[in-house]
C-alpha cells in the first residue's frame, strides 16, 4: 500500500524542485523528506526523482505519477471541504493573487462587491508579477490567481475571462490622439515608457511591437504604471496599456488613449487554479463576480471560458 504521506512529500519535492524547499513547506527535516521519497521509490521499485546539483528533476516515471498524485490530493481536499460545508464550518478566508495592473485597477471594485455579497468573509490578497503568482499558486499560498501570463503550466487550469483592448496612451494634444485607432508601427521613433520585462503584460506588448517592426531603441522601464502615466502627462513619452488602466485619466481629459489597430492587440486575462481541485464556495463566487465584471466592461470572452493547462 502506498502511504499518503509519502505521496504528499513526493508532490512537494516535485513542485518545489528541491528537497530543502519541500522540507520547509512540510515543516520536516531534509533527511526526513529524503527518507520518505526513498521509501516511496522502494515501494514502487523505480526512481521518481534525480538530483541535479541542488535541484531535482522528475524521471519519466515521476512525470507519469505526478498528475495522479495531484488528483488524489485534490480529491482529499475536496472531501474535507465538503465535510466542512456540511458541518457549517466552510472556510471564511479567500486567498487571491493578482498581477500589479489587475490588482490596482480591477480588484478594488471586485473586493467591494465581494464583501457586499459575503460580509463575513475575509480576503487575503497577494499582488506581484506572474512569476511570483505562479509560486503562490503552486505553494498553495493562494487558491486562485488572476494574471496575463501566456505560458500555461501543466499543474494548473487556466481560463480566459476577458480580452482587454490595448491602447496607446498619449497627451491629448498629440497628433495621434484624435485618431480612432493607431497602428503599432506608428510608434517607431517614439520614446516608449514600459513596465519591466518581468511583467507578463510587458512581454505581450513586446510581441506586438516586434511583429510591427518597431525598434525598441529608446525604452524607459518603470516599475509602476501610475508612474508611467504621470510621465506621459508631462509629455516625456508614450506608452501602451490595457484600456481599463487609463479610463479615469481619459474621462478627466488628462490623457488620450486610442486603441491599437494591430490584429491580436487584445490582451487576454486569465484566472488560474490547481487542476483537478474544486474551487471553494468563496472562490466560485469570486470567479462569478470576475466574469460579470468583464461582461459589464464589454470585454468578456464570447461563450464559455477557454481552458489551458
Amino acid at each position: 500500500m502506498l502511504q499518503l504521506q509519502h505521496l504528499r512529500t513526493f508532490y512537494e519535492v516535485a513542485t518545489a524542485g528541491s528537497f530543502t524547499r519541500a522540507a520547509e513547506r512540510l515543516y520536516l527535516s531534509q533527511p526526513a523528506v529524503t527518507q520518505q521519497v526513498r521509501a516511496l521509490e522502494t515501494e514502487l521499485g523505480f526512481p521518481l526523482l534525480e538530483r541535479l546539483g541542488r535541484r531535482v528533476r522528475l524521471t519519466p516515471a515521476g512525470e507519469a505519477l505526478l498528475p495522479y498524485v495531484l488528483r488524489l490530493l485534490a480529491l482529499l481536499e475536496e472531501a474535507a471541504s465538503a465535510a466542512r460545508e456540511a458541518a457549517g464550518r466552510a472556510a471564511l478566508t479567500l486567498r487571491v493573487g493578482a498581477g500589479d495592473t489587475v490588482g490596482t485597477y480591477v480588484l478594488p471594485d471586485l473586493i467591494r462587491t465581494f464583501h457586499a455579497r459575503r460580509p463575513e468573509a475575509a480576503l487575503r490578497l497577494v499582488v506581484g508579477n506572474s512569476d511570483r503568482l505562479l509560486d503562490a499558486v503552486l505553494e498553495d499560498e493562494v487558491e486562485i490567481a488572476i494574471w496575463a501570463r501566456q505560458e500555461p503550466h501543466h499543474l494548473l487550469t487556466q481560463r480566459t475571462f476577458w480580452r482587454v483592448p490595448l491602447v496607446v496612451v498619449l497627451q491629448p494634444d498629440d497628433p495621434l490622439a484624435s485618431r480612432p485607432r493607431v497602428w503599432a508601427r506608428e510608434l517607431q521613433g517614439r520614446r516608449l515608457l514600459l513596465r519591466g520585462r518581468a511583467s507578463a503584460i510587458r512581454r505581450f506588448i513586446d510581441g506586438i511591437l516586434q511583429r510591427a517592426g518597431v525598434e525598441e531603441n529608446e525604452i524607459i522601464e518603470m516599475d509602476h504604471l501610475e508612474a508611467i502615466k504621470r510621465t506621459v502627462e508631462t509629455g516625456y513619452g508614450v506608452t501602451v496599456a490595457p484600456a481599463f488602466a487609463v479610463s479615469r485619466e481619459v474621462a478627466l481629459g488628462t490623457l488620450a488613449a486610442p486603441p491599437l489597430a494591430d490584429p491580436g492587440s487584445e490582451l487576454p486575462l486569465y484566472y488560474v487554479h490547481y487542476a483537478h481541485r474544486r474551487l471553494s464556495p468563496l472562490a466560485q463566487l469570486f470567479v462569478e463576480l470576475l466574469v460579470g465584471f468583464a461582461e459589464s466592461a464589454h470585454g468578456a470572452v464570447d461563450g464559455a471560458p477557454g481552458e489551458r493547462r
